[in-house]
């Protein structure tokens, strides 16, 4: 997490110019595969219960952030549709190339429209971005309860906890 030590808030970003939408959808990503590293628990105690909030808020920041964003995105996704119907049903330009379009014809060329397609997808990429950073954050809740127990059992006097999970287990 070197160069990541502040979240980066995109929302805002891209509210004010949609073409840094694939800049803020590529660095969420990298958060993403960032975040995936830290969720697993490897080293001493004392050192993953003091670091474990801080790093929950950070990712909580980025899942607040593409929650904000996909909203922002679905919103701009429904002006843009109804700005199609009206075109399509009231448009002079769109009567002279389309002729009077029953209803379902207009549905069917919203439907087909390539920006709104467009627009559609990104807003999958958003939402599928939000889920992965919800898993990171529930991820950190998870790791923050399992550190919470090892704090019991070493308050209880037994050993020195290591955590290792990826580490093959080898009888002695």
């Amino acid at each position: 997490m070197s160069e990541l030590k502040h979240a980066k808030r995109w929302f805002l970003d891209v509210r004010s110019d949609l073409n840094k939408i694939d800049d803020a959808i590529n660095h969420y990503l990298k958060v993403i595969r960032e975040g995936a590293k830290h969720v697993t628990a490897i080293g001493h105690l004392e050192s993953l219960v003091a670091e474990t909030p801080g790093l929950m808020y950070f990712y909580k920041c980025y899942l607040t952030d593409a929650q904000q964003l996909r909203r922002w995105l679905e919103a701009q996704y429904e002006t843009e549709e109804g700005a199609k119907y009206v075109y399509f049903q009231t448009s002079a330009e769109a009567k002279a190339k389309y002729g009077d379009l029953k209803v379902t014809d207009v549905k069917n060329f919203v439907k087909a429209d390539e920006g709104l397609m467009q627009l559609m997808d990104t807003i999958r990429l958003v939402a599928n971005i939000e889920h992965g950073f919800d898993d990171i954050v529930l991820g950190f809740q998870n790791r923050s309860i399992m550190l919470s127990h090892l704090v019991t059992i070493r308050k209880e006097g037994l050993q020195e906890v290591w955590i290792d999970p990826t580490r093959e287990t080898v009888n002695e």
